[in-house]
């Protein structure tokens, strides 16, 4: 839009003095028609009040003119004479960028009032230059409740600060793929009891894969990802969103299916699939999170068989049966509109505490080193 500016704007003041001249009225005779108190009259003349929306329509009838005329003269003038704060476009173009409030509050950034000391530790978190570059996210494959097509800078800096910390991350061994079906047996034996939740970072560690949790930030809707440091070094990061032990085992399977298939290993997404549509990597993902937990033939059975008078004490006989958690049961049977989540969501236990207590972890309060050089 190209905007013109007025060689001169006048105030309001200058167009009532003509006014008030043309009718031989004094500022008292116009307070008096307008039924206000003189000193308002005053100190609009004055340029020290500005023109309220009842004073414009007093304005316009006092006048045989129209209230609009009043308030955009006085808009103009008010805009005109105003100052722009020093740093305000620099600053937008750095919030633009990444939720700088969000990054200063978790601890990832230092913050600055200074807008270019600010922009220079947000293009250092980003991994650019200048913010006339684009963030590029790193080569991943992740679970998350948006549209695939883009990243969102919410997304791309969660993704950043996985990137940072993830070479902290503890490893036992070397990664083996060969070696995946055996730790997928071993992590579907923890799937059964609550408490099991916390030895799933040393397993992963043992079996050569980098385990780390990174809280969400705000509108992200980040629950996972999957990423390589070397092509023989995985990284799997969860944000536990949800915070439920249903969200976790699902979420850590569909990551485990992307180190399994070396998703985000080389390149990014293949985005040439339907709008609407989950990526067929993803689609992929997900078979293989939920098949893994509870095999599908005897779900279906149990659909068949007891649906749709389900019982808690039925839901359990089955998970007991299935060998998992019956938070398990309910996220299957809740996500297949069998059930609702409002009926059985109280079954459904918080898993935050457990895991931070034996993963690398960063938020909720408690930030790690920033890691982020600063030459």
């Amino acid at each position: 839009m190209t905007e013109r500016t007025p060689a001169e704007v006048f105030p309001p003041s200058v167009y009532i003095r003509e006014e008030l001249e043309e009718r031989g009225w004094t500022q008292a005779d116009l307070a008096e028609i307008l039924g206000v108190d003189v000193s308002g009259i005053v100190q609009i003349l004055n340029d020290r009040r500005g023109i309220t929306a009842d004073t414009a329509r007093g304005l316009a009838e006092a006048f045989g003119t129209n209230a609009e005329t009043w308030l955009r003269i006085d808009a103009r003038y008010r805009l005109h004479s105003a100052s722009s704060r020093p740093g305000t476009r620099l600053r937008a173009h750095i919030y633009a960028k990444a939720p700088v409030r969000e990054l200063v509050k978790r601890g990832w950034i230092d913050g600055s009032s200074n807008p270019d000391v600010l922009a220079q530790d947000v293009c250092r978190f980003l991994g650019i230059v200048s913010l006339d570059d684009t963030p590029s996210p790193i080569p991943h494959a992740a679970r998350k409740a948006t549209s695939y097509a883009e990243s969102s800078p919410g997304q791309i800096a969660w993704l950043c600060r996985v990137a940072q910390l993830a070479p902290a991350a503890p490893v036992v061994r070397p990664f083996s793929p060969p070696k995946l079906p055996e730790l997928v047996v071993k992590l579907r034996t923890l799937a059964r009891n609550l408490p099991d939740v916390r030895r799933v970072p040393a397993l992963l560690a043992e079996y050569g894969i980098r385990f780390l949790v990174v809280e969400a930030l705000p509108s992200s809707k980040m629950d996972g990802v999957t990423y390589w440091l070397d092509k023989n070094s995985p990284v799997i990061a969860l944000s536990l969103r949800g915070g439920k032990l249903n969200g976790f085992w699902h979420t850590l399977l569909h990551e485990l299916a992307h180190v399994k298939n070396r998703d985000g290993a080389v390149v990014d997404y293949d985005l040439s699939f339907e709008e609407g549509h989950l990526p067929p990597i993803e689609e992929a993902a997900n078979r293989f999170a939920v098949e893994t937990l509870v095999d599908p033939h005897h779900l279906a059975s149990f659909i068949n068989r007891v649906g749709p008078a389900y019982s808690l004490t039925r839901i359990i006989g089955f998970a007991e049966k299935m060998e998992v958690h019956p938070a398990i049961i309910i996220g299957q049977l809740a996500y297949r509109k069998e059930i609702s989540w409002a009926r059985f969501g109280r079954q459904l236990p918080s898993i935050r505490e457990l895991v931070a207590s034996t993963a690398l972890t960063d938020g909720w309060g408690t930030a790690l080193p920033s890691l982020i050089r600063k030459d």
